[in-house]
């Protein structure tokens, strides 16, 4: 009988363990990460809000917090649904929060110290994204059709700075629909570039969102040693795999104009951009 006693012990502390190891595995805790906890005025910095998937409904808060008014404290970008990307106008710390489905929230702090951010330059191209941590190899393919691109204009408070974002999205899909452009960018001496010569697939551990089209973000920051001088027009390249396109850019005191002559390959939704 105590034998007995003892193996039905034996038995629910196993299932009960087994029930709380699967429970562990399939609950992610929620974890808010920022690139910078130190940044300076008007620098931007990326939060994501880690254990979240795609259908997720994500929602991002700052205290202390005063946007739209006359004295705004910072301005945001919603870049996707577990990342945003904050440039802070005030000195002083900040919580942000974040909360997926209505759950419970996660906070870190970021400070802002009182002294304004003066972009690097980008006369040097920086080196493509790393592939994702796995064990398969990341495979190079070519870029697949037509790209389209969206600019935008976003102006520093109290400056007269420009900066020109560019979002560049894939019309045709991809098998992995988190391969990323192997891109790079160069704006020495407001020659304006961007060079495409393939894209980065993850292995097939790592593979997710099939047939879905990719997309990437770049931004060009006013250089200090060499500002852009309104109505004077600049060249801009974009080069994809083995074609190269050539337009150019003149910057107006709220908006840029783009000359691009191409209808494939490489088209802008828009070719006049205002704040």
């Amino acid at each position: 009988m105590k034998n007995l006693i003892y193996l039905s012990a034996a038995i629910l502390l196993s299932t009960a363990l087994i029930i709380g190891c699967k429970k562990e595995i399939g609950q992610q805790p929620l974890q808010l990460i920022a690139s910078q906890h130190t940044v300076k005025l008007n620098q931007f910095d990326t939060l994501y809000l880690l254990g979240t998937t795609s259908h997720d409904s994500v929602r991002f808060s700052v205290s202390p917090s005063n946007p739209g008014g006359s004295d705004t404290y910072y301005s945001y970008f919603h870049m996707s649904n577990n990342k945003m990307i904050y440039a802070f106008f005030k000195p002083g710390t900040y919580t942000i929060s974040a909360t997926s489905n209505g759950g419970a929230s996660v906070s870190t702090t970021v400070t802002v110290l009182n002294q304004q951010y003066t972009p690097p330059p980008t006369n040097t191209n920086p080196p493509p994204p790393p592939p994702p941590a796995q064990h398969d190899t990341t495979t190079i393919i070519p870029v697949a059709g037509d790209l389209s691109i969206t600019a935008k204009l976003w102006k520093l408070p109290n400056t007269d700075s420009l900066d020109v974002i560019f979002t560049i999205n894939s019309v045709n899909t991809y098998p992995c629909g988190n391969s990323s452009f192997n891109l790079q960018q160069s704006q020495f001496n407001n020659n304006f570039a961007i060079d495409i010569p393939n894209v980065l697939q993850p292995g097939a551990s790592a593979c997710a969102k099939p047939n879905q089209p990719i997309m990437a973000r770049i931004e060009f920051f006013p250089q200090v040693n060499s500002p852009v001088v309104v109505g004077t027009v600049y060249p801009l390249t974009i080069k994809v795999g083995g074609t190269t396109y050539t337009g150019s850019m003149v910057y107006g005191h709220n908006y840029v104009d783009i000359t691009w002559n191409y209808t494939s390959g490489v088209t802008f939704t828009s070719t006049h951009i205002t704040l």
